[in-house]
């Protein structure tokens, strides 16, 4: 029989032994060092200086003093003096100073964790009683997955496509968020607001990617320098919230404003782009067809989205306007040039009938309102400074219509227009010399038919007189200056029976007698404007 016990080291009592309360004082110590051990440090080599009984330590490697020799064994303090016991496979302890709890593996102190085994426990609990739905279970204010060194990742894995891995967000037990593979393989987040109901707020397609909302995604308002809606790679380029311009939809470029879309201050909705530089909008398209091209289309109804109606003869279709900055304080621009598309139709309109014309506005020099310059439609051509058509839709070309002493006065050679009153009311093209009018094409004939004093205005009475009066008496003929131009003739010819009268032809006076006609005579005479006087040639 050996003397002490087979694990622990404990003395045993001999058969008859003397003094038997030595051996069993020993055992008892042995113990109280072993069992139930605390250890108070394991990283010296050296005892302390005044240990109390029942201080027990882990003896470090090289140790010296009264440790020397005990390596790694324990050493418990007792009546000033040490006693050495050597640990076992299966010991426990606690190392206060570490508060920590170690295994002895018959060759290492290891942490007692180490030596658990915690695989296919079938449920766990943390803080809080897991069951047969919640195999586990964590009741806690936080909770961390931390790192070994490099990456973590949590996995939810489901057993087949129709199945659920998901997240869910909770209130009471009830469910209001969850975000997973949910119910397919594509990405869900869905919120519910009693736990029943449930609403897909974002689907993230699995295969392309392509996300769907079930609403309007909603954002700060941003600024142009930092926009909400914006890239990646670039926090400073994008959309936002321009409170400025009634809250319409701005664009920014590095954090500079660039255009704005929506309902303006202005009071009307427009896209307006602009920039530091030289603006090039480009529309372009490549294809092999003869007629297709890039359209620019302009569309024009009356009433509402909801309810449209029929645009009407006069109103504008469309409008492009050219405007110059006027106020560089306040940022004013102002009408300037504008083209427009005015429907003229006079039936219903459909798609069989639709008449536009084109019309283009001005300002003149000097004032800020503008002023219809030209238009052009189907039914008369081309019209300038309103309804005065200039070519025809036949090609031919319309000279404006006034008299030679109308509103428009010889002031710039090479004008052409139109005198009704000339060549005695038949009419003539006249071109302005650039202080006289010229008169052009056949001369028409003015006919004194009367037995009376007669006069003669230069191109409202053309070029020929023919006197055919039967006379009683001389009769004056006064050659009048009014629209007299210099080498201007006039032909008079007197033809008839008048017994001996004769037609006396004076100056604009009526007094300077230049020549007197017999019958069947003629005579022309020629305006000299140096002399402001009649010539007979």
């Amino acid at each position: 029989m050996t003397s002490t016990t087979a694990r622990s080291g404990l003395p045993l009592l001999a058969a008859a032994q003397a003094q038997k309360h030595v051996t069993h004082n020993e055992a008892l110590i042995a113990l109280d060092a072993i069992q139930s051990t605390r250890i108070l440090d394991r990283d010296l080599t050296a005892p302390p200086a005044s240990p109390a009984d029942g201080d027990t330590y882990l003896v470090k490697a090289t140790a010296t003093g009264a440790w020397a020799g005990e390596d790694g064994r324990l050493a418990y303090a007792l009546d000033g003096a040490w006693n050495f016991f050597s640990p076992f496979a299966g010991l426990i302890a606690y190392a206060a100073d570490e508060n920590a709890l170690l295994l002895y593996d018959g060759g290492t102190w290891v942490g007692v964790a180490s030596a658990l085994d915690f695989d296919s426990l079938s449920k766990l609990g943390i803080n809080t009683t897991a069951d047969a739905t919640n195999k586990l279970a964590v009741k806690s204010s936080a909770l961390l997955f931390d790192n070994v060194g490099s990456g973590v990742q949590a996995k939810l894995n489901k057993n087949a496509a129709g199945d659920t891995a998901s997240l869910l967000y909770q209130t009471g037990y009830s469910g209001r968020a969850e975000f997973g593979l949910c119910g397919d393989d594509n990405f869900h987040i869905k919120v519910s607001p009693d736990g029943s109901a449930w609403s897909d707020a974002l689907v993230i397609d699995g295969t392309s990617g392509a996300a769907t909302f079930a609403a309007a995604i909603k954002a700060s308002d941003g600024s142009a320098s930092l926009p909400a809606y914006a890239f990646a790679n670039d926090a400073t380029t994008g959309l936002f919230r321009d409170s400025a311009n009634n809250n319409a939809i701005g664009f920014s470029f590095g954090a500079a404003q660039i255009g704005v879309l929506g309902n303006t201050s202005s009071g009307s909705t427009q896209l307006s782009l602009w920039n530091n530089s030289t603006t090039n909008n480009q529309i372009a398209t490549y294809n092999g067809s003869a007629t297709t091209a890039p359209t620019f289309t302009i569309r024009r109804g009356r009433g509402t989205m909801a309810s449209p109606a029929l645009p009407v003869t006069g109103d504008q279709v469309g409008r492009i306007s050219w405007q110059p900055l006027t106020n560089a304080g306040a940022g004013t621009f102002t009408n300037a040039a504008q083209l427009r598309g005015i429907l003229t139709e006079t039936a219903s309109v459909d798609s069989a009938h639709c008449g536009m014309q084109f019309q283009f506005w001005a300002c003149p020099i000097g004032s800020g309102t503008l002023s219809e310059i030209a238009r052009l439609d189907n039914e008369s051509g081309l019209s300038m400074f309103g309804a005065n058509t200039v070519i025809g839709k036949d090609r031919g070309i319309w000279l404006r219509a006034t008299t030679i002493a109308g509103a428009v006065t010889p002031a710039t050679a090479g004008r052409l227009f139109y005198h009704s009153d000339a060549q005695g009311g038949v009419g003539e093209v006249a071109v302005d010399a650039g202080g006289a009018w010229r008169h052009a094409g056949q001369a028409a004939v003015k006919r004194l038919t009367s037995d009376a004093d007669a006069s003669y205005t230069p191109r409202a009475d053309g070029r020929i007189l023919r006197d055919l009066a039967a006379l009683t008496a001389d009769r004056k003929l006064t050659l009048s200056t009014t629209n007299a131009t210099d080498g201007h003739v006039a032909q008079v010819t007197r033809r008839g029976s008048s017994g001996g009268f004769n037609r006396k032809v004076y100056q604009a006076d009526g007094a300077t007698l230049i020549a007197t006609l017999a019958d069947n005579t003629s005579a022309d005479f020629i305006y000299d404007a140096a002399a402001a006087a009649w010539f007979q040639k």
